[in-house]
């Protein structure tokens, strides 16, 4: 089984003309509102392809607690792991312009509240991979990779949003996932040099001892897994909302693996996934089922 260990979060998503500068204000064309979070997306993600998932994470006291609820329910994903908690839900605005693009403001609020003892044994037992980010508290995040490292669990690590974790934590990882961006605050953290994402991405794999993925957008993904380097071509698409794409990627690629299929297929899967979701506007209503995956596959 795959347990998300994460943030879960409800999504305000303005479709505006052009991203306002500091101080402009820009009249939405339209206003969207559902489920989110890093955590949450990754775990739908994974069990809209068929994936058997179980969630770990907060939601607050409030009406928006049940937004997300009914989304994990709807898909398939377990809720034993989420608690409830005083307070309000995380909440994200979400800004896409006309090109796709888009930038978020995100407050955690009950996700400041996840710990990692809500995986419990009867959870840890069922566990055969770990997927987290960078949503709850970082503290919690490294007690989760550490208890995965000595039950022999698998650990993925989406290194989203891009912030610096113990190297004792990332090093105890079976997979760290980063973008562009993230892979820059690495290496800049690991002081690394190198002329290309590759170059960048051998080296941190190997200080590290891991397996890493890089994100590219537009362009695909790369995996370094000791000598081997793999890569994988995205779709040919004109995006309308890029919010959900590397949640697509990291939901579906972890999916892949906890059923054993091998890396490049993995990473194969996960960019036709975070293709296929910049073709919808929403964190969760663009992701992709397993109908929509094997037509490209």
């Amino acid at each position: 089984m795959l347990t998300v260990f994460g943030s879960i979060i409800v999504d305000t998503i303005f479709s505006v003309p052009t991203l306002p500068r500091p101080g402009e204000t820009v009249l939405a064309d339209a206003l969207f509102v559902g489920p989110g979070g890093k955590g949450a997306n990754q775990a739908v993600a994974a069990a809209k392809i068929g994936a058997e998932v179980a969630m770990v994470g907060s939601v607050g006291s409030d009406a928006m607690a049940q937004i997300s609820i009914q989304a994990f329910e709807g898909a398939g994903v377990g809720v034993s792991g989420v608690q409830a908690v005083a307070g309000p839900t995380g909440s994200a605005a979400v800004m896409v312009d006309a090109g796709g693009a888009n930038a978020i403001c995100v407050a955690p609020a009950a996700n400041r509240q996840t710990v990692a003892m809500q995986m419990t044994d009867a959870v840890w037992d069922r566990t055969t991979t770990l997927l987290m980010q960078m949503e709850v508290p970082f503290g919690e995040i490294e007690a989760a990779i550490a208890e995965a490292r000595r039950r022999g669990v698998r650990s993925i690590l989406n290194l989203a949003p891009a912030a610096p974790l113990g190297l004792e934590a990332l090093k105890a990882l079976d997979i760290l996932i980063v973008n562009e961006v993230e892979l820059a605050m690495l290496a800049s953290q690991l002081r690394l040099n190198g002329d290309s994402h590759e170059a960048i991405a051998r080296a941190a794999a190997s200080v590290l001892g891991i397996t890493l993925v890089v994100t590219l957008g537009e362009t695909g993904a790369l995996c370094v897994s000791g000598d081997k380097v793999l890569t994988a071509p995205a779709l040919a698409i004109d995006p309308v909302d890029t919010t959900g794409a590397g949640d697509a990627f990291c939901g579906v690629f972890a999916a892949a693996l906890d059923v054993d299929l091998c890396l490049e297929d993995a990473l194969a899967r996960g960019c036709i996934a975070g293709s296929l979701a910049c073709l919808k506007t929403g964190a969760q209503e663009c992701l992709p089922t397993a109908d929509a995956l094997r037509k490209y596959l």
